[in-house]
C-alpha cells in the first residue's frame, strides 16, 4: 500500500463487503434510535429490511459449509399408552 492510504482503509477487506457491513452498522444504530424514541416506525422497518437482507446473504454464502439442523438425527417420541 502506498503512504497516502488512510489508516481506516488499511484493515478493510478488499472484496466489496465494506459498504454492506457499514450499512448494517448504520441500520443497527437506526433501530436502536427507534427504541429510544428518536426514529419513526417507518425508519425502523427500513433498518430491519437492511439487516434481514444482510443475514440472508450471509446464510446463502455459507450454506454449503454450515451444518444445518437437517443433518441431526430425528428421535421419535415413545408411544403413549403404556401398553
Amino acid at each position: 500500500m502506498d503512504d497516502h492510504t488512510p489508516k481506516r482503509e488499511m484493515g478493510r477487506r478488499s472484496h466489496g463487503q465494506d459498504g454492506t457491513e457499514d450499512e448494517v452498522r448504520r441500520a443497527i444504530r437506526e433501530l436502536a434510535a427507534y427504541f429510544k424514541g428518536r426514529r419513526t416506525h417507518r425508519e425502523a422497518l427500513s433498518a430491519l429490511k437492511t439487516i434481514k437482507r444482510f443475514v440472508r446473504a450471509q446464510q446463502k454464502e455459507h450454506a454449503t459449509t454450515t451444518v444445518g439442523l437437517r443433518s441431526f438425527r430425528v428421535v421419535k417420541p415413545a408411544p403413549k399408552g403404556g401398553g
